[in-house]
């Protein structure tokens, strides 16, 4: 992100703001939180394997955050007020 806005350290003479700089930053930006995720979540694996969880599918999708049980619960209804249905055009 430095090298997106002004910072101090680079002088507009010598590293001048334009499209491409973006783009850079950009990328290498998205690689540095890749490779900050990918760590985190072998990390994560390797401690559940540690602590005696199974490799297989379940752990992974435990760890990443995902469910994938068989049998799942439906999620809870949404309780909605309303009032009776009035009647005024009865024949």
């Amino acid at each position: 992100m430095m090298l997106i806005g002004p910072a101090p350290f680079f002088p507009a003479d010598v590293l001048p703001p334009s499209v491409p700089l973006i783009y850079a930053a950009m990328v290498l930006e998205g690689l540095a939180y890749a490779f900050n995720m990918v760590s985190t979540f072998s990390r994560a694996g390797n401690a559940a394997k540690r602590l005696g969880y199974r490799d297989d599918i379940n752990t992974y999708l435990m760890v990443t955050g995902k469910n994938l049980e068989k049998e799942k619960k439906e999620p809870p209804k949404p309780v909605i007020a309303t009032t009776p249905p009035i009647r005024a055009f009865e024949l």
